[in-house]
């Protein structure tokens, strides 16, 4: 059995004909004595338990890589992106691609302003649009801090080299200003 890379099946990092085995002896080991004892009824418990360890063990697996995922995103090592809600201030030029001004305030009430192209903070953003507007920058979720007034996220917005006009590309921001693909910081 090959996983959808060709390389072998592993389950817990053994091969899993060696882990279908080690449920094949275990079971044999087990219910073969109680039939040949004539005690039917436990045999079947013991088959259903250990189908039962079996579906409880691949549950826990993968809940397990669930959370390791998460944790891996948390520190930043893992390929995802999110999205750091900023809001528009000024439309500096409307010509395409057209270039704004963004501000963000961190955690901890400070304001950032970026200045760059449309694109990179708006799906669609013209004159007409009434300021101040809801807008995005792509960002990594470096890990947490630990502070006073909470827990915070520490974002980077180098993944687009989006710098703010004082040249910072970190900050520390509240988990609601963040909008993850699949919702990871919206439990925290």
């Amino acid at each position: 059995m090959t996983s959808r890379t060709g390389r072998p099946a592993r389950l817990r990092g053994v091969p899993l004909w060696a882990w279908w085995l080690g449920v094949v002896a275990f079971g044999s080991a087990t219910v073969l004595p109680l039939v040949a004892a004539g005690h039917i009824g436990s045999a079947f418990l013991a088959l259903a338990g250990l189908g039962y360890a079996v579906g409880l063990g691949g549950a826990l697996q993968r809940r397990g890589a669930e959370r390791e995922y998460a944790a891996r995103v948390a520190r930043g090592s893992a390929p995802s992106w999110s999205l750091l809600k900023v809001e528009a201030v000024e439309l500096i030029d409307d010509d395409w691609p057209g270039q704004v001004r963004v501000r963000l305030v961190d955690a901890d009430g400070r304001a950032a302003t970026f200045v760059g192209k449309i694109p990179i903070f708006f799906e669609d953003l013209t004159s007409a649009t009434p300021m101040p507007a809801p807008g995005h920058i792509r960002c990594w979720v470096r890990g947490f801090a630990l502070t006073s007034s909470g827990r915070q996220l520490v974002v980077s917005t180098a993944i687009d080299s989006v710098t703010s006009e004082d040249g910072r590309d970190e900050f520390h921001v509240r988990p609601d200003q963040i909008e993850a693909p699949h919702g990871v910081w919206a439990r925290l």
